[in-house]
């Protein structure tokens, strides 16, 4: 093989190899980003539900004096 060949085929599996980490690097960052919005969805949930309980009883409460107060006014 002579110089110019071989520096074509080291220049190609150099420019290969860049593209393989950035490859692998998109993988990472894609995988990483699941994690996160996984994440986030969880303590979203977990956040609504601590929010229902701290706030739900007062609602229902509320709601069933309204209800009552509805009641009496159809009566």
């Amino acid at each position: 093989m002579d110089k110019t060949n071989r520096d074509m085929v080291e220049s190609l599996r150099q420019h290969n190899e860049r593209l393989m980490e950035n490859l692998l690097s998109n993988f990472r960052q894609k995988r990483t980003n699941a994690k996160w919005k996984e994440s986030l969805k969880k303590d979203q949930a977990e956040s609504l539900e601590a929010l229902k309980k701290q706030f739900l009883p007062t609602t229902d409460s509320t709601n069933s004096s309204l209800n009552n107060l509805l009641d009496k006014l159809s009566e």
